[in-house]
């Protein structure tokens, strides 16, 4: 009932106990009521097509029939240009949700060239990827640990390299003195 949104008085009610029992079990079934949460809130973004995968399944069936309504020989009803605008915007739309997997992802000769930005920017995308439900949360975790972790091992060659350029700098003073 916590899950579906009823206040601990209203759950008093119904269950015919005190409030201050309705919160102990709140605060005891807590991740229990979150993870149920999560799974109501993971069947909405299924049901009205939120998650990326139906995002691309609608946007493909609709250019699959903007095609088709191309390749018939009456286009009377709509026009040519308003076709072939709505074919742009879909396709458009549909190349957005792209997510490149495995080899395409990344070359490796390009993980070196990353910039705090870029892994800043990864970080952000895969944070309204979680909130939107496109990507499942031990993945997101998983990924985040991984950027975390490039993002650490450039800050430490940030640092040895300013440690290096630090000690050049003293060895050179103490050499002119």
């Amino acid at each position: 009932m916590k899950a579906e949104g009823k206040s601990n008085a209203q759950i008093a009610r119904i269950l015919h106990i005190s409030e201050s029992t309705a919160s102990r079990y709140t605060k005891l079934l807590e991740d229990k009521i979150s993870q149920y949460k999560a799974e109501q809130l993971q069947e909405l973004y299924q049901a009205y097509h939120m998650t990326r995968e139906a995002r691309i399944r609608n946007l493909g069936k609709t250019l699959e029939r903007i095609d088709a309504a191309l390749e018939e020989n009456d286009l009377k009803p709509v026009p040519v240009e308003k076709l072939l605008d709505m074919k742009l915007k879909y396709t458009t739309a549909l190349k957005r949700e792209f997510i490149p997997l495995g080899d395409e992802a990344q070359p490796a000769n390009e993980a070196a060239e990353l910039t705090v930005t870029d892994l800043l920017g990864r970080m952000n995308c895969l944070l309204s990827a979680l909130k939107t439900g496109d990507i499942a949360p031990d993945q997101a975790g998983m990924e985040i640990k991984i950027l975390e972790s490039i993002l650490k091992g450039y800050e430490t060659v940030v640092l040895e390299e300013r440690m290096t350029k630090l000690e050049e700098a003293m060895m050179n003073r103490r050499n002119t003195e």
